[in-house]
Parts: C-alpha cells; sequence; structure tokens
C-alpha cells in the first residue's frame, strides 16, 4: 500500500514509537477502526469541528496522527500547546512532537516533548506574531529562518529534520500498511436517564 500525503492546512503529531496501545491511551484516542490511507487522510479533513483524526503505522521509528481536532491544540488563550504536548510525551513515555500549519489564516506552529517535559513550542499567528515561545531556539530554526514570520514550508521543513515530512510521503518507495481511524479525546459523558414518568391517579381511584 502507498502512503498518502497530508500536512497543509491541519494539525499532526508525531510519536517517537509503534505502540500504538501506549498512543491511543496516552493522547487519548477512542474508536478504533482499521481504515485505508486514502479514507483516513480524507477523515481527518472533512470537519473542522469533528473529533476524526487518522494514525499511520510507523514511519521511519515514527507514528503520525493527523487530524482538524488537533488544530484547537494550538489555539488556547493564552496558548497551552508545550504543556499539552509534554503531557502526552509524559504519559506514552517517548518524544512527541506537534506541528500545525493553515495558510487561511497564517497560523504556525511547532513543538517537541520528552517524558521530562517540553523542549521547544513555537506558535505565530497573523496579526499577532509569535503568541507562544518555549524553550531555546534551535539550530534547524535559525538555519531554516523560520521565526520572524514563519510559513507552512518551514513547518515542513522543521518536520523533515526533525521526523518526518508528510507533505512529501507520496513521494517516497514506501510500502506501508493501513493505519486507523480515531476519534480524539475523551468520550463524551453518557446521556442522562431520563426519570420515569409519574404515575397519578386520578382522584377518583382508591385502588
Amino acid at each position: 500500500m502507498k502512503a498518502e500525503r497530508f500536512g497543509y492546512k491541519n494539525a499532526w503529531v508525531a510519536i517517537r514509537s509503534g505502540n500504538h496501545a501506549a498512543i491511543v491511551d496516552g493522547l487519548p484516542l477512542r474508536d478504533l477502526r482499521p481504515a485505508d490511507w486514502a479514507s483516513g487522510i480524507s477523515a481527518a479533513y472533512e470537519n473542522t469541528f469533528g473529533p476524526s483524526a487518522f494514525m499511520t503505522p510507523p514511519i521511519d521509528g515514527w507514528t503520525l496522527v493527523v487530524g482538524c481536532p488537533f488544530l484547537r491544540a494550538a489555539d488556547g488563550s493564552p496558548p497551552v500547546l508545550d504543556e499539552l504536548v509534554a503531557s502526552w510525551a509524559q504519559a506514552i513515555g517517548c518524544e512527541v512532537q506537534f506541528y500545525v500549519t493553515h495558510r487561511g489564516v497564517e497560523a504556525h506552529g511547532w513543538a517537541r516533548a520528552t517524558p521530562g517535559g517540553s523542549v521547544r513550542a513555537f506558535v505565530y499567528e497573523a496579526g499577532q506574531g509569535v503568541v507562544l515561545e518555549v524553550g531555546e531556539r534551535t539550530t534547524e530554526e535559525r538555519a531554516a529562518k523560520a521565526l520572524k514570520r514563519p510559513t507552512e514550508d518551514h513547518v515542513m521543513d522543521l518536520a523533515a529534520k526533525w521526523s518526518v515530512d508528510p507533505s512529501v510521503l507520496d513521494q517516497r518507495e514506501l510500502e506501508v500498511g493501513p493505519g486507523f481511524l480515531a476519534s480524539f479525546g475523551d468520550a463524551p459523558p453518557p446521556e442522562p436517564t431520563p426519570p420515569e414518568p409519574l404515575l397519578v391517579k386520578p382522584w377518583w381511584q382508591f385502588w
């Protein structure tokens, strides 16, 4: 099976592990079902406000999870992306990276964490500039000139240097298996059970 590209106008998580069970518990993901790449990527893009995410098989030692629900992770006020990615790394027990890019609103960012805590986080939004910067600036960021006014190409360039660039997966000679379609986040609370209707007897009924 051939891998499909993704990344532009979306967000994804790169996890340095092939342990899907740990990833499912750590992010968390739920309602897993096998999916081919075409349907998985399509679902990850189709509903901006939905929970759908696609988890790939391991690629170069990294598992990628992409989906519109992750866009909201970079949109906190105040931003807490660094804390969120660090919590995932601690829960899964390995390095976790996060990438977001959307040319429509010119919002771009990235984050890295290990089980020991946040290493680096950076988010830029047009009109506001840099809204989050945590950790020391890296050699790769400086070399890509990604910090003054980042673009989607800077995000892909950093992903290629730090883990996997998903925007060129279709150009690589990769033989991959299917992935998993899932819902991101905790399960919604169950619907409350409606109360039993009160059986009120007419005033004249004595039995």
